[in-house]
């Protein structure tokens, strides 16, 4: 398995990963960590993971976001916009202040995505669920259906990752 060209850290179905926005969360999620780490009331629940598995949870990150993408558009779904305003001012009060001011814009267009792609795949998830008689689901409901949506999709995707993120089958 070689590496892939230029800027490309994964396809997944021939849209394109970057690696540039790979190295971007992942720079950013390292600052968190040792800002969090660095901070007396936090320190104590810091996990502490190697720059690797970052920039591996960051690919991986990307390509669910994808796929997100991919399966809201098959199944013609949408994102909820009143969870996704909410979910956003939370972000723009707590993490983007925590970015370098030229960061910020970029940060907030990528996370977004992220948002908007796991909104798209919770819409379908409750869709499909009151499709089964279930109205009220739980959390745990939910989640799980979401899971298997996922996994169902993901198994039929042609992903290929450059090996430099230590890829494997899962």
């Amino acid at each position: 398995s070689k590496s892939l060209d230029g800027d490309v850290a994964a396809t997944v179905d021939g849209a394109t990963v970057t690696n540039s926005d790979v190295k971007f969360l992942a720079r950013l999620q390292c600052s968190a960590v040792k800002g969090a780490a660095a901070d007396p009331a936090q320190a104590a629940n810091v996990q502490t993971l190697s720059r690797k598995q970052i920039r591996t949870d960051m690919v991986n990150a990307l390509i669910q976001n994808e796929l997100n993408d991919e399966l809201a558009e098959e199944q013609g779904v949408s994102y909820d916009r009143a969870t996704y305003r909410q979910v956003m001012d939370q972000f723009e009060q707590q993490a983007v202040p925590q970015a370098p001011k030229k960061d910020r814009a970029r940060f907030r267009e990528l996370v977004g995505s992220l948002y908007q792609g796991q909104l798209k795949v919770y819409a379908l998830a409750a869709r499909e669920l009151a499709a089964q008689g279930v109205s009220q689901p739980t959390q745990q409901q939910v989640e799980a259906e979401v899971s298997k949506l996922q996994g169902d999709f993901r198994a039929k995707a042609h992903i290929k990752v450059d090996p430099v993120y230590g890829a494997d089958k899962s």
